[in-house]
């Protein structure tokens, strides 16, 4: 964290944003978890490396080295975030960075205290882990004959078996549409009245790399339709459009 601190002195003066790659395995082991329960405790010269990166000794006071690795690498990633959002002053975010096989490789983290960054970034984001997706469908469609050839058994699934309940890309769509949805008529009941921009700034976070323009586009269209939502007869939907919750 002494390194983030320089960097942040610069930061109110600068349109800077910080791309991350928190190798939290590595911290996690450094953290001290082992693999065997009940040997020696971790070096004090690990311990001494994550209160350098952290910034601090707090994070040793909820971190379990006895929990599932899930909790603990999302724990370290969480607490650093929020160090980095302190040192700051600004908005960090975070994606994991997998292999093929879904093995956490590391988490990257964007920091920013512009929302257009966070709009931004969360399109990449989503377009990223769609990409992947695609990836890990053709590992997991070339899977069987990857292990027959490596034990000479036959698989004991098909790649058609194994793709059967893969969605296709408009039934992605249709899924986050609906789940967007709820989400954006809880927004427009509280604010009654606010442009379709403001709307996906106010939704940023919670749906980060999970919805496109497109996807927030068509809940909207959809609501119009219903009536929950009220849009200028014919208008055409831009980040300006006022959106508008009847009252009745």
């Amino acid at each position: 964290m002494p390194t983030m601190a320089r960097i942040a002195e610069r930061f109110p003066r600068f349109k800077t944003e910080l791309l991350i790659n928190f190798n939290v395995p590595k911290v996690d082991r450094d953290a001290g978890w082992l693999d065997s329960v009940g040997v020696e405790p971790p070096a004090p010269a690990f311990i001494s490396n994550v209160n350098r990166l952290m910034g601090t000794r707090a994070w040793l006071e909820q971190y379990d080295q006895y929990a599932p690795v899930a909790d603990r690498l999302r724990y370290l990633t969480l607490f650093y975030m929020g160090e980095l959002e302190r040192t700051f002053d600004a908005t960090a975010v975070s994606y994991p960075v997998r292999t093929v096989s879904g093995q956490l490789k590391y988490y990257l983290i964007f920091l920013t205290r512009h929302i257009a960054g966070l709009l931004a970034m969360s399109d990449v984001i989503y377009r990223v882990d769609n990409q992947y997706e695609r990836e890990q469908k053709d590992y997991i469609q070339n899977a069987p004959d990857r292990r027959a050839a490596l034990t000479g058994q036959a698989p004991l699934w098909s790649p058609g078996e194994l793709m059967a309940t893969t969605p296709s890309d408009a039934e992605v769509d249709a899924r986050v549409t609906a789940a967007l949805s709820p989400d954006i008529l809880n927004v427009c009941k509280h604010r009654r009245v606010l442009t379709f921009g403001k709307l996906q700034e106010d939704l940023v976070l919670q749906w980060f790399g999970g919805a496109l323009e497109k996807h927030y586009s068509k809940a909207v269209r959809a609501l119009e339709k219903s009536g929950l939502l009220r849009l200028t007869p014919g208008s055409r939907l831009d980040s300006s459009t006022r959106l508008e919750f009847p009252r009745d």
